[in-house]
């Protein structure tokens, strides 16, 4: 039984995100597909799936960081009540400050994932301020 309650409004909302990428050639395919989650206030959440599964291009739609041949098909990303799809990448570099470790570094493929998250007072994946 789960014995968090969320209150309040989420901190960040992603709901029904879907990314198309364009080839080259000009031919679209649909890379991410229907991708909805919430995170309240005081969450730790970590993105884990198989390689491919849409880990990075979530993650860079919510930052703004998509390449340019990836274009938002359809969804909403909230931060804090405002629509990030509606900031230009300049606003979102202006609004968010990223730092990414060095994972070789930050984690150890041997350790397990239960080890892992028990120290993520450790593991510095972004800074939002």
């Amino acid at each position: 039984m789960n014995n968090f309650v969320k209150q309040g409004e989420p901190i960040l909302a992603v709901e029904d995100l879907s990314i198309d990428l364009a080839s080259r050639g000009g031919r679209v395919k649909s890379i991410l597909k229907n991708v909805s989650f919430r995170i309240f206030p005081g969450e730790i959440v970590g993105l884990i799936g198989e390689s491919g599964s849409g880990k990075s291009m979530t993650s860079k739609a919510v930052l703004g960081m998509m390449p340019e041949r990836m274009q938002v098909k359809s969804g909403l990303i909230d931060f804090e009540g405002k629509n990030l799809l509606l900031y230009t990448k300049k606003e979102m570099r202006e609004k968010f400050k990223v730092r990414s470790p060095n994972c070789a570094d930050t984690l150890m493929m041997s350790e397990r994932i239960h080890d892992i998250i028990s120290k993520t007072e450790d593991i510095n994946f972004a800074s939002f301020y």
